[in-house]
């Protein structure tokens, strides 16, 4: 492992003499795998420690980012000086290899940039991955975005309306004494990742139920081009009580704000495809320049529930959540 710490020591040196760019300098940006993936065959977190030590970067000053990768996921990382100009470097065949390019939002969220980018080392994939992250940093979002965007692989509207709903439930069903939220995603929306990071919460747990939920199931309960997001039940076992509340996100919406034709969000090809990170990235950076009111505007409340706290668990235990959510028959108070 020696070796191969020098060599990468080497690589990061390199990048910072054609970044002419010092340790600690102000603007710096450090985006890598190494948390998780390989490096002949070897695990490559360790490699994570000299990056941070030629660089000055560090997940305390919010500089050094991790992406999550399959673990035989060859170990990249990219570096980005203040004026966008980026150096990324991947192990390929007992080497780095290295590609160079602009990544400030002038130059990344034009489309033909971006398919340029793609066609390189880099790939289509890890572009969405170090482009929208680092496109996200560049607006100073919250740490939790970040994180959550590590977790998914990259940023995505629906990652980022994750902490919109965090948003939503601070300010409209806020946790009280011996409260607890659960939720249930029907069908699993990408939002997934970042509240499991915010709430300490998995479907392992059992805070969080994810099932498939077709389309045509869905219009029994709820129409319209508003995609339903998450369900949230606060439950209180001491008080007897649970309310909740389905959430949607108008992703069209905010898709067409940001100038971006929906229809490119699923292009041939999917991740390999380049409309793929570039369609998620351009609507994600919109989305992080808004305030916060003008980012609840494309969340919905759908349906607002109450009831026992038993009714919680019917929820989650259900084929069809919103069957028990909707249904005037069982012993539960349910608002309109």
């Amino acid at each position: 492992m020696d070796i191969l710490i020098k060599k990468t020591k080497t690589a990061i040196l390199a990048a910072m003499e054609e970044l002419e760019a010092k340790r600690g300098d102000s603007g710096m940006l450090v985006i890598t795998n190494a948390g998780y993936g390989q490096i002949d065959n070897n695990r490559s977190f360790p490699l994570s420690d000299p990056l941070s030590e030629l660089t000055g970067c560090s997940i305390g000053r919010s500089s050094l980012l991790g992406v999550l990768t399959t673990y035989d996921t060859a170990v990249w990382f990219s570096i980005r000086n203040h004026a966008g100009k980026t150096v990324f470097s991947k192990w390929e065949n007992g080497k780095f290899k290295h590609q160079i390019f602009d990544s400030s939002p002038s130059a990344l969220l034009e489309c033909e940039n971006w398919k340029n980018i793609a066609n390189g080392l880099i790939g289509p994939q890890t572009l969405n991955q170090v482009g929208s992250i680092g496109s996200l940093w560049l607006r100073k979002v919250p740490w939790y975005v970040l994180k959550g965007a590590e977790l998914h692989g990259g940023a995505c509207p629906g990652n980022f309306a994750g902490f919109f709903v965090h948003q939503y439930l601070q300010h409209n069903l806020p946790l009280g004494k011996n409260d607890h939220y659960l939720f249930v995603f029907a069908p699993p929306t990408c939002g997934i990742d970042i509240l499991q990071l915010i709430y300490a919460s998995s479907a392992g747990q059992k805070q969080m139920l994810c099932m498939p939920f077709g389309p045509d199931k869905l219009a029994h309960y709820i129409t319209g081009d508003i995609v339903t997001f998450v369900t949230v039940i606060r439950v209180n076992q001491v008080q007897d009580t649970c309310k909740g509340v389905i959430l949607g996100f108008d992703i069209k919406k905010a898709s067409q704000d940001a100038g971006v034709d929906f229809a490119t969000f699923f292009p041939i090809g999917l991740k390999s495809n380049p409309f793929f990170g570039f369609s998620r990235t351009k609507v994600s950076h919109y989305l992080a320049t808004l305030s916060l009111a003008k980012q609840m505007s494309y969340l919905s409340e759908l349906k607002e529930f109450s009831g026992k706290a038993a009714m919680a668990q019917q929820i989650t235990r259900a084929d069809d959540p919103y069957n028990v959510i909707f249904s005037g028959n069982l012993n539960q108070e349910i608002s309109a």
